[in-house]
């Protein structure tokens, strides 16, 4: 029984490291489109074209969204976190 309890824990650890590691993937992932989108909306208001400021202003949108969406996946790491913790206790 102790054996059992100690691999599941060990698998639970396990999990919980690669889940950290895929968090801090993505948090990086957070930054570099954060500098994007920055530097679209610089690019945007700067710019006298027309066409270029819609184009910049588009890319900046698709940024923020992929944001928005990259975010929803470290809520959903966390959740599994979260439940691996409670394996553990």
């Amino acid at each position: 029984m102790g054996d059992q309890y100690r691999r599941k824990a060990e698998r639970a650890r396990d999990s919980i490291a690669k889940l950290q590691t895929e968090k801090g993937r993505l948090a990086t992932k957070i930054a570099g489109l954060q500098r994007q989108l920055n530097t679209a909306s610089q690019a945007a208001s700067r710019t006298k074209s027309v066409s270029t400021m819609q184009s910049k202003l588009r890319e900046a949108e698709r940024k923020s969204k992929e944001i928005a969406s990259t975010e929803g996946k470290i809520a959903d790491v966390e959740k599994k976190i979260g439940a691996e913790n409670k394996k553990l206790s």
